[in-house]
């Protein structure tokens, strides 16, 4: 069984903290892109989290490409009513 002081070991890890900020930094960057992009082409916006994704996964940082691909995965489950259904959950 693990250790309490384990737990807030791993929470006290700055690189723990890194990564964390740069899935958020993906999430966010396929919001940024939807919102420079937009406006010129009617794409859904799952799109944003894979080109997101795609790229960052191709310049090696695989911790951005998660955040893109969170982003996708939060949009699929919005236009599928998934995400409302989990929101109100033991509600």
């Amino acid at each position: 069984m693990a250790e309490f002081g384990d737990a807030t070991d791993a929470i006290g890890d700055t690189e723990m903290w890194t990564e964390a900020a740069m899935v958020l930094g993906g999430l966010a960057a396929a919001v940024v892109l939807r919102n420079g992009i937009d406006s010129r082409f009617d794409l859904p916006d799952e799109v944003y989290g894979v080109i997101v994704a795609a790229t960052a996964a191709m310049l090696g940082y695989s911790e951005i490409a998660v955040g893109g691909m969170g982003h996708t995965g939060i949009k699929l489950a919005e236009r599928v009513g998934l995400k409302g259904t989990v929101e109100n959950a033991g509600a």
